[in-house]
């Protein structure tokens, strides 16, 4: 929320960097203390630097764990979440790790984007493309694929009809499913389209457990 008030009502820019060497030594050093093994799943490895920055720095503990997610936000929410529960129920560090190795190929992690103008401010997308999407009231899907972002389908109409579209295209009549566990995530969507994403959800997919969560930055 912070960000995106500095970006739109300051008209204010801001940029990401990677967590540095020095400050995932210091880190894993403290989570080190308590003499359990860690498990640091991270940013796909195509998206920024920080996995091969938290791998140098783990070269310092026997005990620390490296995985690159090949995805973003909670699309790595889905292998922390199922290495914690396994933690929990007392797996081995092996089984846990070979789990997440075998489900990040099985992620499915796309988004609908509702104004390209922050794609413009970040370079990927050039400012004749959003205004020719925002005249035509288009919103495109972006598919995270093996750590990259891809063009989906493009949904055109109200930001809440095109999210319905989407949400029974993603779940609709798909037999490969494993409805364990689905999250919503979303970056300040009005209570209404979450609502909707939600019930859609549970009308058409027959998922056990449905999280709703907000991205970071």
């Amino acid at each position: 929320e912070d960000i995106v008030r500095y970006v739109d009502f300051e008209g204010a820019s801001c940029r990401t960097a990677s967590i540095n060497i020095h400050e995932y030594q210091r880190h894993f050093d403290e989570l080190s203390k308590s003499g359990v093994d860690i498990v640091h799943v991270c940013l796909g490895s195509d998206f920024s630097s920080c996995y091969q920055n938290a791998v140098l720095a783990s070269k310092s503990f026997d005990n620390v764990h490296i995985i690159d997610s090949r995805n973003l936000s909670t699309g790595s929410g889905h292998l922390v979440y199922e290495g914690a529960l396994m933690a929990q129920n007392g797996s081995p560090i092996e089984e846990i790790l070979n789990m997440m190795k075998e489900d990040i190929k099985k992620i499915d992690a796309s988004f609908v984007i509702d104004r390209l103008d922050y794609l413009v401010k970040g370079g990927r997308c050039s400012a004749f493309t959003a205004q020719g999407a925002r005249l035509l009231n288009i919103k495109p899907s972006i598919q995270v694929l093996d750590s990259e972002m891809h063009a989906g389908k493009k949904y055109r109409g109200s930001f809440q009809r095109c999210i319905k579209n989407y949400v029974l295209d993603r779940i609709k009549d798909l037999d490969n499913l494993d409805t364990k566990r689905i999250f919503i995530t979303h970056c300040l969507c009005p209570d209404e389209v979450v609502e909707q994403a939600r019930q859609l959800i549970i009308d058409y997919g027959n998922f056990e457990e449905v999280h709703i969560t907000t991205t970071g930055s």
